[in-house]
């Protein structure tokens, strides 16, 4: 399968991926290529964020040699820090890789609104972690470049990224990084076949991320819901609390009246008695 059929299918509106790439898996096999029909039937529809960074891999590749670049520089000056180089480096670089990553989330921001797909804070922050992560990772700098990245990628901390590890990737030759780079031999680029295995380890990878997510997410109900109990707990034992002074008082106030009863009683027994001893 010739790597353009590939490329066309990634750059194509989202909802037109699937049946392209249906068509294209139809065509292979009424050539004969069953095996190269199976793989294009197994590459997976992209997410709307990895799809938007896919454009912007293709609109803007001149932005996305920045960013890589930042990336680099970023690991160096870890490199660094950690040999005991000063932490201004350090910032320094951060904050180029900052302002190269919000350079790009202003285009997405756009790209997401003229096609139609939704811009919420989730959708860009899950692009902003998908370009932070395929800058920073060999694979994924390499589906970043041409376009091919079919589910989002997360920064999960420094310098560990959910991303499978592969060879060095091409750099293009109409893009420069905006620091000299080690010149490094050229390769032809992932074929479909590594396409294809790099997307199931980053689906392993997200699923994995998804489950732990959903895991910590119930764990979150479970706690509000026995925060909700305590709280109807102590709402009742205040009900009863009040309900048992309330109940003593009364029971204090009508020991009170039966008392007053038996003296006003015993008053009444005596003008009796007084009564009939005068008339006897």
């Amino acid at each position: 399968m010739e790597e353009q059929e590939v490329d066309r299918l990634y750059a194509l509106p989202l909802d037109q991926f699937t049946p392209a790439r249906d068509a294209l898996a139809a065509r292979l096999k009424t050539a004969g290529d069953a095996a190269e029909s199976a793989r294009v039937k197994a590459l997976r529809k992209p997410t709307a964020p990895a799809w938007a960074v896919n454009q912007l891999a293709r609109r803007y590749p001149k932005q996305i040699e920045v960013l890589i670049a930042a990336s680099d520089q970023l690991r160096r000056a870890q490199q660094e820090l950690l040999q005991g180089a000063s932490a201004g480096d350090l910032w320094e670089a951060t904050l180029a890789e900052r302002e190269a990553v919000g350079e790009l989330m202003k285009a997405a921001e756009w790209l997401l609104k003229e096609s139609g797909l939704g811009s919420g804070r989730g959708t860009l922050d899950r692009i902003s972690d998908t370009l932070y992560a395929a800058a920073a990772d060999t694979t994924g700098r390499t589906l970043l470049r041409r376009g091919l990245i079919s589910q989002e990628m997360r920064r999960t901390g420094f310098g560990d990224l959910t991303a499978p590890a592969s060879p060095s990737p091409r750099v293009k030759a109409s893009s420069k990084p905006s620091r000299p780079a080690p010149k490094a031999k050229p390769s032809a680029g992932p074929t479909s076949k590594q396409v294809l295995e790099s997307e199931r380890a980053s689906v392993r990878a997200t699923r994995e991320a998804e489950r732990a997510e959903a895991e910590a997410e119930r764990l979150e109900k479970a706690m509000r819901r026995a925060d909700d109990e305590a709280v109807q707990v102590r709402k009742r034992a205040d009900a009863a609390a009040r309900t048992a002074a309330d109940a003593k008082s009364e029971a204090t106030a009508a020991r009170r009246e039966a008392t007053g009863a038996r003296r006003e009683a015993d008053r009444a027994e005596a003008r009796l008695d007084k009564l009939r001893r005068s008339k006897g």
